[in-house]
């Protein structure tokens, strides 16, 4: 979290200078890039704790209500909570998901 509110301090003070000057494209294009990047390492981080309670056999809600004061329980209602728990296990472990179709094949 503290990361990202250094970047959004960051993209603050590049639109503070947007108002008075004439920025490249190029700025904005990197801006977006930034909010992308620190969203696929959150994601990514959520899939391998998901992947690691699953191996536990854990309580997948109680895990996210508790982990990190719940950070990652949002994230996971508004993007992941209509899949079933193999779908969002195969999410993780895609070479999961091959074996799996490779092993459907061969029966």
């Amino acid at each position: 979290m503290c990361l990202t509110y250094l970047l959004l301090l960051r993209h603050k003070k590049i639109l503070d200078l947007a108002q008075k000057y004439v920025l490249s494209d190029e700025e904005f294009w990197t801006m977006g890039q930034s909010i992308f990047s620190l969203q696929g390492a959150f994601d990514k981080r959520y899939r391998d704790l998901m992947e690691g309670w699953r191996q536990q056999r854990l309580n997948i809600d109680v895990q996210l209500q508790s982990f990190a004061a719940g950070m990652f329980e949002a994230w996971h209602v508004q993007n992941y909570e209509d899949e079933d728990v193999s779908s969002a296990a195969q999410l993780c472990c895609p070479h999961r998901l091959a074996a799996y179709d490779h092993q459907i094949e061969r029966q």
